[in-house]
């Protein structure tokens, strides 16, 4: 059983977002990085502000979380700050210091980072998700995101979920739902993932007729 989110719903977000967050499974599975990439290039190509996780030197990379302290302080001029970081413990120490520092006047601002959509395929459940997007602790009831995947226990996670059990290779799955909602895929990506598929049918058992016919469309397309 096929389940796939309404792709006119997917068309339209992707349409609507500026940035967009592309992310796999932090590993070097050749087809799931094909995939993640065949998105970046199409997705750039059209427009989007991409970052990509994992990260890779030609795409922007997710940014480091930082969190800056400040607080309200009305005593004499600090001249020195000392810092100490043992195990899990951040010690500053304020020379001089001078009246009281209550934890009411104490502020953490995170610096945010904020994104329109979020795609992300071979991710079965959001606590998968690459350990630099978590570190975002995204609000994910704000977020758009679309779940790209081929996995039977894919904990359907996604604002919208795209499940293809029948394809087994990412790669092709991601060119299939790009050419479905209207994206063109440039030659060299779909040939890309011709030898992922190449590859890896041995290891995958018979090839569905989806499968057949999506590799025979991948090589009748003519070079543009």
């Amino acid at each position: 059983m096929q389940i796939a989110a309404d792709l006119t719903q997917v068309r339209q977000v992707i349409g609507e977002a500026y940035k967009v967050l592309l992310v796999a499974q932090d590993n070097e599975n050749k087809d799931t990085v094909t995939g993640l990439h065949i998105l970046a290039a199409v997705m750039t190509g059209n427009g989007k502000d991409v970052y990509l996780s994992p990260a890779e030197n030609e795409h922007q990379p997710v940014p480091e979380r930082s969190a800056t302290v400040r607080f309200n302080y009305e005593g004499k001029k600090i001249e020195r700050l000392q810092y100490k970081i043992q195990e899990d413990t951040v010690e500053l120490t304020f020379t001089p210091f001078t009246g009281s520092l209550a934890p009411e006047n104490i502020n953490i601002e995170y610096r945010p980072f904020d994104i329109d959509l979020l795609i992300a395929i071979g991710i079965k459940d959001r606590s998968d998700l690459p350990t630099d997007v978590l570190a975002h602790q995204l609000d994910f009831e704000a977020i758009t995101t679309v779940n790209i995947d081929n996995h039977r226990d894919n904990t359907m996670w996604g604002t919208l979920n795209v499940i293809m059990h029948d394809m087994p290779l990412l790669s092709l799955l991601v060119v299939e739902v790009l050419q479905e909602i209207g994206y063109d895929v440039p030659r060299h990506w779909k040939q890309l993932a011709m030898v992922e598929t190449k590859e890896r049918l041995p290891q995958v058992g018979n090839a569905t007729p989806r499968l057949l016919r999506l590799v025979a469309d991948l090589a009748e397309t003519p070079d543009s």
